[in-house]
């Protein structure tokens, strides 16, 4: 017992430390974002004013800078113009960490950004945003989704796409090195891919399905809750509801119906024979590649083209293929690269190539499992939908039914009605020459005093001349 009391009082200051730290990187990000879409902003309307050269040259100068000093490392560019291009993309998807749903968004913030930077400024007392970030921190911790878990492959592979487009050509030193450390990291990350692979199929996710499945529950929980606290006030609030309810509905027909019937058994064999002929292609590929850098490091500084290196390392791991007559391939090299296709292809393939038939049986199993899970969360989306399409028809249809959901809204959210009521002397006299709405009132949860005492104590009172108007909200 003292020894698990331990470890916790251990674990809990790295827990504070990450938190913290994860705290100053959302507000890295956030100064991040805003510093490149004011950029944007000014370089284009630069461009509309005709002074779009001043900022040409002064970015001109700063990448020629930074390349100059790359240089001398040994990392010359195939063009300026291409390296300019892309450390601006590196710098795009960076702070977007690596995900094209948060590059999408940043360019659906770029317009947005003049009322967001107004918003901080001018009226920053009156939105706390620290208090809102620490709240929307805590509720991430709390749901577990402050680091969410994303592979390192797209980033790794992007890093080594810039790369190959920028010192593809080169035989200098430090360029094949950093080359030859982001394929051997893209490899390991591939080899955790494959080996996640030949695990039984029953312990296998379906990430986007069940991602699905969870934010179509956790809109339907949220809304119910934002109509019970009175969160949606407008109109177009409930219109945007609906169509997202309906939005995810049809998105969970689809799914389902790709999940049921003979056609889905055969389209989970055929993924499950697609990931296997990917993982174990993708591990070749690496392979090769990893040791045709490796061939033009050992051959620096003479210049060996990409293709004839490639050639080289292909010759040691897939048969049939001539060794380049040009090219003096290491011994080092030769026995390292035929060991390294040996594990890939009889160490893993083998293996998992016998254990095959099992994982599409377990697979085409699933199918029906993940079916009932779909089709369950397709009806709960399905009455949800009903019901806000059966609110939104009312209140279009009988404007005084919205006025009365106003006012229910509006009342549900005093803290202390009778002291609201006795700033409203006129809506108590209305409302008590209307006993069946107060009434209704009541039977929704509000507890709408007595009347007649109320207009009784109202008498003892002197009535302003000009009654306070409150609007209500919309719903």
């Amino acid at each position: 017992m003292s020894i698990s009391i331990n470890r916790k009082s251990r674990r809990d200051p790295l827990r504070k430390q990450i938190q913290k730290l994860a705290l100053h990187g959302i507000i890295a990000k956030q100064f991040a974002w805003r510093i490149t879409g004011i950029w944007i902003w000014v370089y284009s309307l630069a461009a509309v004013f005709g002074q779009r050269r001043h900022l040409i040259n002064w970015e001109n100068s700063l990448f020629a800078n930074l390349n100059n000093n790359l240089m001398v490392f040994g990392f010359t560019p195939s063009s300026l113009i291409t390296f300019t291009i892309c450390v601006k993309l590196l710098w795009l998807v960076a702070i977007c960490a690596f995900s094209w749903v948060q590059i999408v968004g940043f360019f659906i913030y770029i317009p947005f950004l003049p009322i967001v930077l107004i918003r901080s400024i001018f009226f920053r007392k009156r939105f706390s945003y620290r208090q809102t970030r620490a709240e929307s921190f805590k509720k991430a911790r709390k749901d577990g989704a402050i680091f969410p878990n994303r592979s390192w492959m797209f980033p790794l592979l992007f890093l080594l796409l810039l790369w190959q487009s920028l010192y593809g050509q080169s035989s200098a030193t430090y360029p094949l090195l950093f080359a030859m450390l982001l394929i051997a990291l893209l490899f390991c990350s591939m080899v955790g891919r494959a080996l996640t692979f030949a695990l039984p199929a029953g312990n296998v996710q379906w990430n986007r399905v069940e991602a699905m499945i969870k934010a179509s529950r956790k809109f339907i929980f949220s809304h119910i809750e934002n109509f019970k606290t009175g969160k949606i006030q407008e109109m177009w609030q409930l219109n945007l509801a609906v169509w997202t309810s309906s939005l995810f509905l049809r998105l969970l027909r689809r799914i389902s119906r790709w999940h049921y019937g003979k056609r889905a058994r055969r389209r989970a064999a055929l993924v499950v024979l697609l990931k296997f002929m990917f993982n174990l292609a993708a591990l070749g590929g690496l392979s090769i590649l990893f040791w045709a850098y490796a061939i033009k490091y050992t051959m620096a500084p003479s210049h060996l083209s990409l293709i004839d290196a490639l050639l080289a390392s292909a010759s040691h791991a897939i048969p049939g293929i001539p060794d380049p007559l040009n090219v003096r391939v290491p011994s080092t090299v030769q026995v390292l690269s035929s060991l390294s296709a040996w594990m890939i292809f009889v160490l893993y393939a083998g293996p998992v190539a016998s254990l095959f038939p099992s994982f599409q049986e377990q697979a085409i199993s699933q199918i029906g499992t993940r079916f009932v899970r779909i089709r369950k969360a397709r009806k709960a989306m399905y009455g949800f939908t009903e019901i806000l399409h059966a609110v939104q028809t009312l209140f279009i249809e009988n404007p005084e039914l919205e006025k009365f959901a106003k006012l229910v809204i509006l009342l549900r959210r005093q803290e202390d009605l009778k002291s609201f009521l006795l700033d409203q002397p006129n809506y108590v006299r209305s409302l008590a020459e209307r006993p069946a709405e107060a009434d209704l009132l009541r039977k929704l949860g509000i507890p709408v005093p007595d009347l007649q005492e109320f207009m009784r104590e109202l008498g003892a009172q002197p009535i302003p001349d000009v009654p306070k108007c409150v609007k209500a909200p919309l719903i």
